[in-house]
């Protein structure tokens, strides 16, 4: 039977607020942001040629970015193409 006044047991309480240390290294999660935003891209393509038919623009395909402000420039580029085909998506609904 468990003893529920025995107070050593219990998990220590985080003040609200206490950053959390991360769990995994910082290159991990900016692969995942990276493979996330080209799912991203390649789902709203093909919504788009789905809907209309519409030709499939060329990847582009290029070196891997090394430094972090590199990895940064090609995930926002890459999500800006996903913004772009959305709004042609949206253009082309007549929305």
């Amino acid at each position: 039977m468990m003893d529920y006044n025995c107070t050593n047991v219990a998990p220590p309480y985080e003040t609200p607020g206490t950053p959390v240390p991360p769990t995994e290294p910082l290159s991990a999660v900016m692969d995942q942001a990276d493979r996330m935003a080209t799912e991203a891209l390649i789902m709203a393509r093909r919504i788009r040629q789905h809907l209309f038919g519409a030709n499939k623009d060329p990847q582009k395909e290029g070196e891997k970015p090394e430094c972090f402000r590199d990895v940064l420039t090609h995930q926002r580029m890459t999500l800006g193409e996903v913004v772009e085909e959305l709004a042609r998506i949206i253009d082309e609904l007549g929305v």
